[in-house]
């Protein structure tokens, strides 16, 4: 036993004598492999060497190891051993104080979900729903990968992201672009989908486009940033109306918004403010104003002269869920994802 071939590897020896063997059921499916040391000593190799011959088997599905227990065993289904299983964390969703959860979770959070439990159900991966604050807390233990719907975070949040992420744990961003070294990201480039939104209705005679957003929130003001870039260089200054959370108060704003400043068109950051663009519209009679969401709305729901953006989100996630296996079961390291996808644009037959 104890003597290798020189012309291989010695952790190529160890792992295809354990594969043939766990293949041919001299191990039984949930049994326990020698430990590391027996190993070891049994093919007179250094505990190194017995490590990255467990570390292929266990990618190549055929055994799971787990801290304090051992190599255990896969189960294989004709002779094939079964993908190694995973278990990938996701963040949220969580609430905010401008829009329902059920509505948010519906447009954005809802999307997200389905396709990463879609993504999972064919990768023998297990969806965890955590947070962000007890992700970092774990240092994710118990979790072999992350996916961050990242909403209001700090920044010191997301160095300790990517200082999980440094150590190999593969964590990837929804919707959010950074540029820490580790963090692998799928995004939409809110900036630049909303200049082009914004050079849109320009383009088809909106002259006087009223912004309506929020502080302080990291999708409206890039969103909004945007909107200002496509009217650089026109002689007509932005006009733009912030909406806090009192319900009653921020629609009487918007209303007193519309009335002084006259908009032919109105430019909405979120789904969150939109029923107040539109409540102001139809209790001012106004429903020649336009109204553009930067978000996706529900099918067959106040589409009157409206026009909305639709995010990839499935395709995006299922993006995302790839690299992710990829990154924890190849034995090469995989090149951190950075993908930038592009929105549709969707008018209503009424828009005008």
């Amino acid at each position: 036993m104890g003597n290798l071939e020189q012309k291989a590897p010695v952790f190529k020896v160890i792992v295809d004598e354990l594969s043939s063997q766990i293949r041919a059921r001299h191990f039984a499916p949930g049994s326990s492999l020698p430990s590391e040391n027996e190993l070891s000593e049994r093919y007179s190799v250094s505990r190194f060497s017995v490590r990255k011959a467990l570390s292929i088997l266990e990618s190549d599905g055929l055994i799971m190891r787990q801290a304090g227990v051992g190599s255990i065993v896969c189960e294989l289904s004709g002779g094939i051993a079964l993908k190694k299983p995973l278990n990938i964390a996701i963040s949220g969703p969580f609430s905010d104080p401008y829009s329902s959860g059920v509505i948010n979770e519906m447009f954005y959070s809802g999307i997200v979900y389905e396709s990463a439990r879609a993504a999972c159900s064919t990768e023998n991966a297990r969806l965890i729903q955590t947070s962000v604050e007890e992700f970092i807390a774990k240092k994710g233990e118990g979790v072999d990968a992350f996916f961050c719907i990242s909403r209001k975070e700090a920044n010191s949040s997301w160095q300790q992201l990517n200082e999980i992420a440094s150590s190999g744990k593969p964590v990837i961003f929804i919707n959010r672009i950074t540029d820490l070294s580790h963090i692998a990201y799928v995004a939409v480039d809110y900036e630049l989908e909303s200049r082009r939104a914004a050079e849109f209705l320009l383009r088809i005679g909106k002259k006087n486009i009223g912004l309506v957003t929020v502080e302080c929130q990291y999708a409206d003001l890039v969103r909004s940033h945007g909107f200002k870039l496509a009217h650089e260089g026109r002689a007509q200054a932005v006009c733009s109306c912030l909406i806090s959370g009192d319900s009653v108060g921020a629609l009487e704003k918007l209303e007193q918004f519309i009335e002084l400043e006259r908009p032919d068109a109105l430019f909405v950051t979120s789904f969150r403010l939109f029923s107040y663009a539109l409540l102001a519209r139809r209790n001012l009679r106004r429903q020649d104003i336009s109204i553009f969401c930067f978000d996706k709305l529900e099918k067959n729901t106040y589409r009157e002269n409206v026009m909305y953006v639709d995010m990839p989100l499935w395709d995006m996630t299922q993006h995302a869920f790839q690299y992710m296996v990829q990154a924890c079961r190849s034995n090469d390291p995989v090149p951190i994802l950075r993908q930038l996808y592009a929105c549709d644009f969707i008018l209503d037959s009424n828009f005008r």
